[in-house]
């Protein structure tokens, strides 16, 4: 019976990673064994700090754009955070998704937290949203202050 339910979760995730890889293939994105090489965009279980990241997207500049954590289809996409946290941050992503192949959230750690999507970015999209989004980019001063004459 253990036997079993662990080949039914084994099942489930590869169920997922599935779904994940034609959902991202019709995003545009370039997978390992469907093009050239030097054309991928997408690299499968990235080594980090933290252990292994189930996708990683690249830039067009070759760069860590986005994590993918990937969770059996039994399991809330959600129970993923912390742990695709930790792997955006060792790779300098600034962009997660999290997915079971069935739901799919989209996380900007800039600005908050996951929001439900139905379909996958494309980078373009991706690239789009991080610079017109760059908080770095927005100067915030402190308002200057009189002196007080007395």
């Amino acid at each position: 019976m253990v036997i079993f339910s662990i080949a039914l979760m084994n099942s489930q995730e590869t169920d997922a990673r599935i779904i994940i890889e034609k959902l991202l293939r019709e995003a545009d994105w370039k997978l390992p064994g469907y093009v050239d090489d030097s054309d991928v965009d997408v690299k499968t279980e990235t080594k980090n700090d933290f252990g292994r990241a189930d996708y990683v997207l690249l830039n067009s500049s070759k760069k860590h754009l986005c994590v993918i954590e990937a969770k059996n289809r039994l399991k809330s996409p959600l129970s993923g955070k912390e742990q695709a946290r930790d792997y955006a941050n060792s790779l300098k992503c600034r962009f997660i998704i999290l997915s079971n192949g069935i739901k799919h959230y989209l996380w900007d750690t800039k600005l908050g937290n996951p929001h439900l999507i139905d379909r996958l970015p494309t980078q373009k999209y991706l690239e789009l949203r991080g610079e017109s989004f760059n908080l770095s980019l927005i100067h915030i001063s402190e308002p200057t202050r009189q002196a007080e004459i007395s």
